[in-house]
């Protein structure tokens, strides 16, 4: 009996050993987020969680922004977008000139490289989009712009998808006012933008058209002296 007794105590007294299984996510190195980074303009953050999501899979983790950004995007579409920049982009012979108004939350954001490059991106495709109709200044139509297609983030996509991408980048609600061309049948258009953030975007802007038929040099000549 004694003899049992000890042998259940040292049964009790035997250490147990288990077995721990520690799972560690990938390990994503700074190279790859950089990369990530400046090819969508994400944060850090979101970078380094969409990298560890698709085990270091760059064009992998550019999608996992982009979808990330389409549920952000649904998110802040109800808030305010009142800030923003008014662009102005020309043609090399100044005969058209596209006019868009792209809206952020905050000022801060307008001031943004990340939003000025979207901004001249839907700038440089309204000035690509045909525009019909008689007169000097033609408004466009949003959602067809919306629906242009430009080279961005490294991929060719929508306007809109420019933006959406925008929204996951700065975190703020984007959303695209309003856009217009003003053109010269037989002369040249005059631009300007005034508290310009960058060259040609900024808080207003004005464009005037010329017609000089027999004169488009002098025409042109003029209106480069107060728009380069």
């Amino acid at each position: 009996r004694a003899g049992a007794h000890s042998t259940s105590m040292l049964s009790r007294l035997r250490p147990r050993m288990h077995m721990r299984v520690r799972t560690f996510a990938q390990s994503v190195s700074a190279e790859l987020v950089k990369q990530l980074r400046q090819r969508t303009g994400a944060p850090i953050n979101k970078c380094k969680q969409a990298l560890e999501a698709e085990k270091g899979d760059l064009d992998a983790a550019a999608t996992w922004l982009r979808k990330s950004g389409i549920a952000t995007a649904q998110k802040k579409a109800s808030r305010g977008a009142n800030e923003g920049v008014v662009g102005a982009l020309a043609t090399p012979s100044l005969d058209r000139v596209a006019l868009i108004e792209l809206n952020s939350e905050t000022d801060f954001v307008a001031r943004n490289e990340v939003f000025q490059h979207l901004s001249r991106t839907v700038a440089a495709a309204a000035l690509e989009l045909p525009s019909s109709g008689a007169g000097a200044l033609v408004e466009l139509h949003v959602p067809e712009l919306l629906a242009a297609h430009v080279d961005y983030d490294g991929r060719r996509q929508t306007v809109e998808e420019a933006i959406i991408s925008g929204v996951a980048s700065l975190g703020e609600n984007l959303m695209l006012r309003r856009a217009c061309v003003v053109r010269a049948s037989d002369g040249v258009v005059g631009y300007y933008v005034h508290n310009s953030y960058v060259h040609n975007f900024g808080r207003t802007a004005a464009a005037v058209a010329l017609e000089a038929p027999g004169a488009l040099g002098t025409a042109r000549e003029a209106i480069a002296s107060f728009c380069p």
